[in-house]
């Protein structure tokens, strides 16, 4: 922004004289200067305000240096108040007033300011920064223009400036953006706009004219787009200076040599181009982009592509032109004028309404594809003409039956002639996408599945089934009669095969789809129903299919649920309904984001139909259980690094995250029972706390409750009234790792009251207190902590050797007296000891016998090991809840410190409870800590305490 201290224009103003003014408003334009910029929003807001009060005041101007400081502290303060709307607000009220005292000789002063800051930003890359400055530069740059005659040499200057900060401003594709700009442009344009219009495009498309006005054409186009500006779009059409505008920018793109900018053609594409005729396209562009394709086609397509795009006639007259042109450049040898080629077959599409002509092009480029061109054999280069097919499905129509048998007759051949199986692959993924747009099964399609047990490669079998059920979407499609045993033998193939078979399985998914369609009243199907509803088997909902199968699989996983629950729901069972809800979390959370978004659909038609809230519940929990199996196996592999991993796992929050949303907005939309509407909460609220999805979104519970529709800034009645639900979900949740547990009791003891504190330590008293685990000895204990499968009391050996030793004494020896043989002993004891010393420490091996007694007591070791370890699990949870409430709420805690030391300090004397008690207790002193010094709640504690201890 310094740049304008230099800029000529700044030194072209003369003095015609020193006004005076007063020392107060002296005194105001130096706080100004110094303090302007300062951070204190209040303190720069006192700053403009007293200096817009004595600016109104005087009754004279200021002169030319004093005016040019103050201009460039203006510059200055522009980024600094982007966030703040008061200051800018004063600041464009100073500017204002500048304005009314400032006479022409110094406007230029102005535009060497806002020069310096248009130059800034065209240098730097679009942000959301450069953005809202240069729409707050064009709030001055409106100021500055009211004051300025129109065709003058100033008036330029300003225009060109404008264009600049335009040209930044929109470059955008949100339309909030552009509206705003649109907001603030729009009171430049007198009662006149039409006589002002004209002027602007003589200037904008005068022979030098840069790049950069096509960001003010673009205002000039959206300003005649809008709502009551007819005659200006009428107007603007028959401007001769519209031609000059395409002149410019044909010179721009498809006359240069160089690549277009982007941040240009975007600005084309969205700006003039949309208010041109079919006239003006034939004439102005279509022969230049046809020839520079020619030419060049690497560095034009881009345009071409923003061309095509832009404009907003139809395009079904020039379609074969163009397309032949494009079709040309599906098989170039240049990657990225191929990748290119492929979006510009489906944007030409989309701008044709006449289904013929596009059907010509289709045809076209078959023949290119089997050499009419020269004979493509590189696969990549055959993929991106057949990519260029596929891509002439994306037309207005919604029906394209009458192109049917043409097209898949077409494509068939390709397949079958195909020495590529990945390109035979992606030939029928690109007839899926014309399939879905046929009301009925072509001809060459029934023929290619009747003959798929002929083909070798199980992936082109899969496609061709997949096809299949994308093209009969719900059950009034007609299924072909001749084609339904051949699906039911390739599910009762898959039915038959070993448990977890993931291409057999993935075969068959599709053809299950189509079959559910029928009416198995009328048609015999047992064997796809056994396989369907066997819980036990899983052919189509095992963990090792769902967490093994394609990414391409899971969107037939999605679509067989579906259909499954729509139409046949009241023939699962409810454990099948469980399996196949916990199958639809594995494809929710293992597919791309389209496929997804295709699921999530899937899922709001089966609830709509249902009617049945448990549903969403039933799929929250699922949710929860496969995203920490999913990440737990991620990790457990060593096929990636760590990053990898990592990242593989923070993508599964994510996804947990949209799909949680999309439940529950769903879930309100339908408007369920309140009492189905609180289980869902409580479920919500544990797959929230999972680490991953607290790490990314740590207020993801109360952003639920507000799309609850619930009053989410006091969830504390809420909490209440599902206290014992949430302790029963607590106490009995299984697949939550204890990290998760302590986020979801910190998240809900941030709402507590007296209700859910009292039901709480009610029920931790009732579990830690329990008989049997008062009854637990503090030598079972001691065992329970000691490692599994080590010997704990190893008295027993000593006095199985002590026995031994013993057993072998005679009092009655005539060897040996009663005295001598003791001696003996103690001899070998102190052998035995020296033995040891020399094997640092180690134990000496064990004799036959002696391993026999170890043996017997680690079994009843592993006994009391296991009995206390039942015992121990009860009150784990119990003491996880109640430390989790003191660590997540200890100013809330404190009101309740004498219950809570009424019910750990008896726990501090029992063996089992000892160790989590006395964690607790020390916990407690969070509660007190700042109020130790203060006494009160401090005192009472070391009261307690010393209670406690004296008993």
């Amino acid at each position: 922004m310094g740049s304008a201290g230099d800029s000529p224009s700044a030194g072209a103003a003369t003095t015609t004289g020193k006004p005076q003014i007063s020392s107060e408003f002296q005194e105001s334009l130096k706080n100004f200067i110094k303090r302007g910029t300062t951070a204190s929003r209040k303190e720069r807001h006192h700053v403009l305000r007293e200096l817009n009060r004595l600016w109104s005041d005087e009754a004279t101007g200021i002169s030319e240096g004093p005016l040019q400081t103050i201009l460039f502290n203006i510059a200055n303060c522009l980024p600094r108040y982007l966030g703040d709307p008061i200051s800018c607000q004063e600041l464009l009220k100073l500017v204002h007033q500048i304005l009314d005292k400032t006479t022409e000789p110094n406007y230029p002063l102005f535009s060497a300011v806002l020069s310096g800051i248009a130059d800034s930003l065209t240098l730097e890359s679009p942000s959301k920064y450069s953005k809202n400055l240069a729409r707050l530069s064009l709030k001055v740059s409106v100021l500055v223009a009211a004051k300025v005659k129109a065709g003058s040499a100033e008036w330029k200057t300003l225009v060109d400036i404008q264009s600049r900060l335009l040209f930044v401003a929109l470059n955008t594709t949100r339309r909030w953006e552009e509206y705003l700009t649109y907001k603030i442009m729009r009171k430049t344009f007198s009662a006149d706009a039409n006589g002002h219009i004209t002027k602007l495009l003589q200037y904008l498309t005068r022979e030098d004219a840069l790049q950069a006005s096509a960001g003010f054409i673009k205002f000039i186009s959206y300003y005649a787009l809008q709502k009551g500006h007819e005659c200006v779009l009428d107007c603007l059409r028959k401007s001769p200076e519209l031609m000059g505008v395409l002149t410019h920018f044909v010179r721009w793109t498809f006359s240069s040599k160089t690549p277009a900018a982007a941040s240009f053609l975007h600005l084309s594409e969205t700006g003039f181009l949309r208010v041109i005729d079919e006239k003006t396209f034939k004439d102005n562009l279509l022969s230049p982009m046809v020839k520079s394709m020619l030419r060049n086609p690497e560095v034009v397509l881009p345009a071409v592509i923003a061309v095509i795009r832009g404009v907003s006639v139809d395009l079904s007259p020039f379609c074969l032109e163009i397309g032949k042109q494009i079709g040309t450049q599906l098989h170039s040898k240049v990657e990225t004028s191929r990748k290119l080629s492929v979006d510009a077959a489906k944007y030409l599409a989309q701008q044709c309404s006449d289904t013929a002509v596009v059907d010509e092009l289709a045809v076209y480029l078959f023949g290119v594809l089997n050499g009419s061109e020269g004979k493509i054999t590189l696969a990549t280069e055959r993929t991106d003409v057949i990519s260029g097919i596929g891509n002439l499905s994306a037309q207005k129509r919604g029906d394209l039956q009458a192109s049917a048998d043409r097209i898949t007759s077409l494509f068939t051949a390709v397949v079958a002639g195909e020495a590529h199986e990945a390109v035979a692959v992606h030939a029928i993924a690109m007839l899926g996408l014309w399939s879905a747009k046929f009301t009925r099964v072509p001809l060459a399609l029934q023929t290619a599945l009747k003959n798929i047990s002929s083909l070798k490669s199980a992936v082109i079998r899969t496609a061709y089934l997949g096809c299949l059920s994308t093209l009969l979407r719900d059950q009034s499609a007609e299924v072909p009669a001749d084609l339904v045993p051949v699906l039911s033998k390739i599910v009762e193939t898959a039915a038959a095969s070993k448990v977890g078979d993931v291409a057999l399985a993935s075969e068959a998914l599709p053809a299950a789809s189509v079959l559910l369609l029928l009416n198995f009243s009328t048609t015999k199907l047992s064997t796809l129903w056994s396989a369907l509803s066997d819980t036990a088997k899983q052919t189509f909902a095992s963990e090792k299919f769902l967490s093994g199968c394609s990414p391409d699989a899971m969107k037939f996983v999605s679509l067989l649920v579906e259909r499954l629950l729509v139409f046949h729901y009241d023939r699962l069972k409810p454990d099948a309904v469980r399996m196949y809800i916990r199958a639809m979390s594995y494809s929710l959370l293992r597919s791309s984001q389209s496929e997804r978004r295709q699921a999530l659909q899937s899922w709001k038609k089966i609830v709509a139909t249902n009617r049945i809230g448990m549903l969403s519940e039933d799929l929250v929990s699922a949710l929860k259980t496969t995203l920490v199996k999913l990440k737990s196996a991620d990790a457990g592999t060593d096929k990636s690094s760590d990053g990898d991993s990592t990242q593989r796992a923070q993508n599964f929050s994510k996804n947990a995250i949209a799909i949680l949303t999309f439940v529950v907005e769903c879930y309100v939309e339908l408007d369920f029972p309140a009492a189905d509407k609180g289980r869902l909460i409580v479920e919500c609220l544990l797959i929230s706390s999972e680490p991953g999805v607290a790490s990314l979104r740590p207020s993801m519970w109360i952003s639920l409750l507000r799309r609850f529709r619930h009053d989410s800034l006091f969830p504390d009645k809420l909490v209440a009234d599902h206290i014992d639900e949430i302790w029963d979900k607590l106490q009995t949740e299984d697949a939550l790792s204890d990290e998760a547990l302590k986020i979801a009791v910190k998240t809900f003891a941030g709402f507590p009251t007296l209700t859910t504190v009292t039901k709480l330590l009610a029920n931790v008293k009732k579990e830690v207190s329990a008989a049997e685990v008062l009854a637990v000895s503090l030598s079972d204990v001691l065992v329970f902590h000691a490692p599994a499968g080590f010997l704990y009391d190893k008295s027993v050996l000593e006095a199985h050797n002590e026995e031994a030793a013993k057993g072998n004494i005679k009092r009655e020896s005539k060897a040996y007296s009663y005295k001598e043989q003791l001696a003996e002993i103690e001899l070998r004891k102190e052998l035995e000891e020296k033995k040891k010393a020399k094997l640092g420490g180690k134990e000496a091996p064990l004799t036959p016998k002696q391993k026999e007694v170890v043996t017997k007591q680690i079994q009843k070791e592993t006994v009391v090991r296991q009995g206390v370890a039942k015992v121990y699990k009860r009150i784990e949870r119990p003491f996880l809840i109640l430390d989790s409430m003191i660590a997540g709420n200890p100013d809330c805690i404190r009101s309740y410190l004498s219950e809570i030391i009424g019910i750990v300090s008896p726990l501090l004397h029992v063996p089992l409870t000892a160790r989590p008690a006395c964690q607790t207790w020390i916990l407690m002193s969070d509660c007190v800590h700042d109020h130790l010094k203060n006494g009160g709640i401090g005192i009472y504690f070391l009261i307690c305490l010393i209670t406690f201890l004296g008993s």
